[in-house]
């Protein structure tokens, strides 16, 4: 599912890590890890992000979390991504 820069993915079987390794895997031409950024959320979340990478990344932003049999992921791509 899809709106605007957001994505939500939804799996059975998985962990939220190995949910949140399989989505780096699959982001195309680039390497990704995944890193724990703990309770950043919005704009503490960009800053650490600009902090870290600078003015320019590419990257998506992962909430995880789990409803019973499924885990689910809310991506947002980077801000220089088009939307």
């Amino acid at each position: 599912m899809a709106f605007g820069c957001y994505h939500v993915v939804l799996a059975r079987g998985l962990t939220p890590d190995e949910l949140a390794a399989r989505l780096a895997a699959a982001v195309d031409g680039a390497e990704c890890g995944v890193t724990a950024v703990g309770k950043h959320t919005g704009d503490t979340l960009l800053e650490l992000i600009e902090d870290t990478y600078g003015d320019t990344f590419a990257a998506i932003g992962l909430r995880l979390g789990r409803a019973g049999a499924w885990t689910y992921a809310v991506a947002r791509t980077s801000t220089t991504a088009v939307c």
